[in-house]
């Protein structure tokens, strides 16, 4: 097997590590999508969703501060942070109103509901 130049070996380990929690992430996710809403399945198949996602995207910033910065990809990675924590807050927020770790991030996107 021959490896790319320039690629040291923590970098194929955060590679290697970012594909294989990415897999699993994508498998994750939908299983998510295709079981009941709110049941208990989906509530733990989304929490390992998340913890494989956070993954994901720690090598992303790791990969991207540490090894080869692109901007647009550190883009990517915030928006994608932001996609799959608010898909996690969005079950405790059903009032409407951001809960007091998400406001900061939430807070310009937010959409404005009027009774």
């Amino acid at each position: 097997m021959t490896f790319p130049a320039g690629h040291t070996t923590p970098h194929l380990v955060n590679l290697a590590v970012h594909v294989v929690f990415g897999s699993a992430a994508l498998l994750l996710g939908i299983a998510a999508i295709i079981t009941a809403k709110g049941g208990p399945t989906h509530r733990r198949v989304g929490r390992w969703f998340l913890y494989s996602i956070s993954v994901v995207l720690a090598t992303a910033l790791i990969g991207l501060l540490v090894f080869d910065f692109r901007a647009f990809l550190f883009v990517v990675t915030l928006l994608s942070f932001y996609d799959a924590f608010s898909g996690f807050t969005m079950p405790e927020g059903v009032a409407n109103f951001p809960l007091p770790y998400s406001l900061p991030a939430g807070l310009p996107l937010r959409r404005h509901r009027h009774p």
